[in-house]
């Protein structure tokens, strides 16, 4: 069998791409099906993988097999502050799923610039800043005129998928692209979402393995942390457990996105409190109505109702511990239900797309190549799918409701 043909790489761009993309050389060997020892000798320069394998291992570390050849490594994308950090500990390591959506996003935003540009066109940009000194229950008002999003807008929408659908719109409108994770595999407790307020053009990642509620308040949370111009990493829970600074700053914005979703003076005016003979008399029929009013999810309405008084601490840690039981047990009984009757419904591979690059992002591309900046192949590249699939992404953008 004759010598397989080495590419002759710099060895300091395998380094860089195993570790930028999370892996240790153990796990990279064991997806590249080598031997360790061959990876090591590769980083060292000592000796060159063939073209099959580095064919493989650009595929595991999500990165063009042109990379490999630069002369130095490429400026790795900004890091994001973690706050799920613990008082006094070190910063948790990152997936390398989650490694990816954070350099998927700030490449998207990166090409989306570079599409302005080529348009003749700026971005829009955003004005608009809050500190943590407001008040977040007078911010409602300023950030909903931002978006253009009264409240009788609001309740007509005809649930919280078409609600979710019209927040990403009007953040797309003001010049926010959201996105949504690819990967399955990001647990919850690892990031419900993450933005980057770098202006213009700040973009907000939410993870679609959480419920449309819980996706609608992400998105919220994370705009409060760009008008702050405090991005981050964020999954909500085990706020009191963050150092002093992050636990601030996560409180605030927690406390906005829930003034924004459900007003205060609109809640209190509802017949619903009207008739609350004292504190913890609201039932769980009663939050599911407000739930649906406000297309919130319960936790949401549970957090205004604390706020306002109208439940203890005690009330609300007990039925959202219940809630979140019961979320749990549906997760379950619906990937039972589908294992064995497969009869989920699979979301097509389109309607999979715009949802995971947005509205914004996609509208950007499409106008791009309409206007013959950019050809159909890079529009297949930069939106990651076949161009088979492109009409149905053309026909489905002006009525796009996912339900995905």
């Amino acid at each position: 069998m004759p010598n397989q043909i080495r590419a002759i790489i710099n060895p300091e761009l395998l380094i860089w791409a195993r570790k930028a993309a999370g892996l240790s050389i153990e796990i990279s060997a064991k997806k590249a099906q080598i031997k360790e020892e061959y990876l090591i000798s590769w980083e060292k320069g000592q000796s060159y993988p063939s073209i099959p394998q580095l064919i493989k291992l650009s595929k595991i570390y999500k990165r063009p097999i042109s990379v490999f050849y630069l002369a130095k490594p490429p400026k790795l994308f900004a890091a994001l502050r973690d706050y799920r950090r613990l008082p006094n500990q070190p910063l948790p390591i990152l997936s390398p799923q989650l490694l990816y959506e954070i350099r998927r996003a700030n490449e998207r935003r990166d090409i989306a610039l570079e599409l302005y540009e080529l348009l003749g066109e700026k971005p829009p940009m955003i004005k608009a800043k809050i500190n943590l000194n407001d008040n977040p229950e007078e911010l409602s008002s300023m950030i909903r005129n931002l978006l253009v999003i009264d409240i009788e807008i609001q309740l007509g929408w005809k649930n919280v998928f078409e609600a979710y659908n019209e927040w990403r719109k009007a953040l797309d409108a003001i010049g926010i692209m959201s996105f949504q994770t690819s990967d399955s595999k990001i647990k919850l407790d690892e990031m419900r979402g993450f933005s980057n307020s770098q202006m213009p053009l700040p973009i907000i990642v939410i993870n679609k393995n959480d419920f449309p509620g819980a996706r609608i308040f992400s998105l919220m949370h994370e705009l409060a942390h760009i008008l702050l111009r405090k991005e981050g990493i964020c999954e909500f829970e085990n706020v009191d457990a963050l150092a002093e600074e992050e636990r601030e700053i996560e409180k605030f914005c927690n406390h906005v996105a829930g003034a924004v979703l459900v007003p205060g003076d609109h809640l209190l005016s509802q017949p619903i409190i009207g008739k609350l003979s004292g504190i913890n008399m609201v039932d769980d029929s009663e939050i599911l109505s407000l739930s649906r009013l406000y297309k919130a999810s319960r936790e949401v309405i549970l957090r205004r109702l604390l706020h306002f008084g109208l439940i203890s601490s005690d009330y609300y840690s007990y039925k959202k511990e219940m809630y979140d039981n019961e979320a749990k047990k549906k997760a379950i009984e619906e990937t039972n239900k589908t294992a064995k009757d497969g009869n989920r419904y699979i979301v097509p591979i389109y309607l999979k797309n715009i949802y995971s690059n947005g509205r914004g992002y996609t509208d950007l591309i499409l106008k791009s190549y309409y206007q013959e900046k950019i050809t159909l192949s890079d529009v297949s590249g930069y939106l990651g799918i076949k161009l088979k699939h492109l009409p149905k992404i053309e026909a489905a953008m002006p009525r796009f409701i996912s339900y995905a």
